[in-house]
């Protein structure tokens, strides 16, 4: 029985992508900010558009970055290469290996993740 949880328990690092699983075996510790925005959210978090923007960078953006399956592209007006998925997630590789921002966003009224900022 002891072996049939192992392999439980193996199964979901097994089904990531390799970065993510490699990822998923040690903590990675978050840099990054979040912002709720003053305008939507003066009345409080129940407001129809208040949202909270929150940016990661460091390591733990450039495994996101890296896990993305979508194809990066040319961002035009820095020349930087940012991804994008259908969750709203974004990330950025900037030109120095340190340069990975990811931005997102949360709808509290929606219950659900959008995209983050706008903005280049």
């Amino acid at each position: 029985m002891k072996s049939a949880s192992m392999i439980v328990m193996l199964l979901p690092a097994t089904s990531l992508p390799p970065t993510l699983a490699l990822a998923a075996q040690s903590d990675t510790k978050l840099s990054g900010t979040a912002n709720l925005d003053a305008e939507t959210c003066a009345k409080g978090t129940g407001s129809p558009d208040c949202t909270i923007e929150f940016s990661i960078t460091g390591k733990a953006a450039k495994v996101i970055y890296d896990g993305m399956v979508s194809k990066g592209a040319m961002q035009e007006c820095t020349g930087d290469v940012e991804k994008f998925d259908d969750s709203g997630m974004h990330c950025i590789k900037g030109k120095d290996a340190n340069g990975y921002v990811c931005d997102f966003s949360y709808g509290f009224k929606k219950h659900a993740f959008g995209p983050g900022p706008d903005g280049c």
